[in-house]
């Protein structure tokens, strides 16, 4: 056994890198996971119930599974499924193809009983290998933003467009952030990452998190029947906020700031004006109201502030530092 020191972690991919002291240690080589086919031949290598090195056999059932397990606020979820047994102990194991290249790493099985079930899931060798790359130069993860959030394309929309492959639709835009000073704008259906398809929100934030700030994501969208291309200057974190923040207002005594809804916002609620709550604190006064919180709505014209009595459930404000839209 070895001493390890953690170099960083990364919650959003629910990855860590260690660093141990030693030399001349095999190592694993990495397979493109992008190439990885559904029904391909894959080895899951883990300590299942202290069961050391153990090897089980499946093969990749799906990729691009979302399952909701990561719990962040910008979560990365687009495993590679198998079907090779994966038990609690795998978790951190290697999954390798029939060559021995690393495919992705085996984070979670779904299961109602604990145990292995006929669904693991695998964090993919491409999103690996970006995350350690990151955490090896700079300690952290440089995330790139877009500007935008998506949402996946109805199969009644996909069938309106005249499109045989899946797709995403702009749900929400950040006025004057990369999709936006692109052209893209709440509706617009994207077809495309480069000269990829895509398939799927999962493949699209997949994608993404292979970008860093200050590079370009090229992509293809359709507009009243048109297809056109854009080329987004991704962001970083920290321009992502501020413009996320721009024209909010802080209210010390009320303990959250408040930011008018962007015009995105109001296309997509079906609003002409409205405000939006931002980094409730725990303990100031709108925290404590709890399920009493009043909705208010801004009169445009005036500037009259109404308040209408709206009981809104806790859980449209928690998690913290999430926009309620009000």
């Amino acid at each position: 056994s070895f001493q390890a020191k953690v170099i960083g972690s990364d919650s959003p991919s629910d990855l860590a890198l260690l660093k141990i002291e030693a030399s001349n240690l095999p190592a694993v080589a990495f397979a493109n996971s992008d190439l990885v086919k559904v029904g391909e031949w894959v080895l899951a290598v883990g300590n299942p119930f202290n069961l050391t090195s153990t090897v089980t056999a499946g093969i990749v059932s799906a990729k691009g599974r979302n399952i909701n397990i990561v719990k962040n606020q910008f979560p990365i979820e687009s495993f590679i499924q198998t079907d090779a047994a994966i038990n609690p102990g795998n978790s951190g194991g290697a999954l390798v193809n029939l060559r021995g290249e690393l495919v992705g790493i085996n984070t979670a099985i779904q299961s109602n009983t604990g145990s292995y079930a006929g669904y693991g899931f695998a964090i993919p060798a491409n999103i690996v290998m970006k995350v350690v790359a990151d955490l090896m130069d700079n300690g952290v993860v440089l995330r790139a933003f877009s500007g935008m959030t998506v949402g996946e394309a109805s199969a009644d929309e996909l069938k309106r467009l005249g499109l045989n492959q899946d797709a995403v639709k702009v749900a929400e835009l950040v006025e004057d952030g990369p999709a936006y000073k692109a052209g893209l704008r709440v509706g617009d259906v994207i077809t495309h990452l480069g000269e990829l398809p895509v398939d799927g929100k999962p493949m699209f934030d997949e994608h993404l998190a292979y970008k860093r700030p200050g590079q370009t994501l090229e992509l293809q969208y359709l507009r009243d029947g048109k297809s056109i291309k854009a080329s987004l200057l991704l962001i970083g974190k920290t321009e992502n906020q501020a413009l996320l923040m721009k024209g909010a207002v802080n209210s010390k005594l009320l303990g959250a700031d408040f930011q008018p809804l962007s015009a995105g916002d109001l296309q997509k609620f079906g609003l002409t004006s409205g405000i939006r709550l931002l980094n409730i604190q725990r303990g100031k006064t709108i925290a404590q109201m709890g399920e009493e919180i009043l909705e208010y709505c801004i009169k445009a014209a005036s500037g009259e502030i109404t308040p209408k009595a709206v009981l809104l459930n806790q859980d449209d404000f928690i998690p913290w530092k999430r926009g309620v839209s009000l």
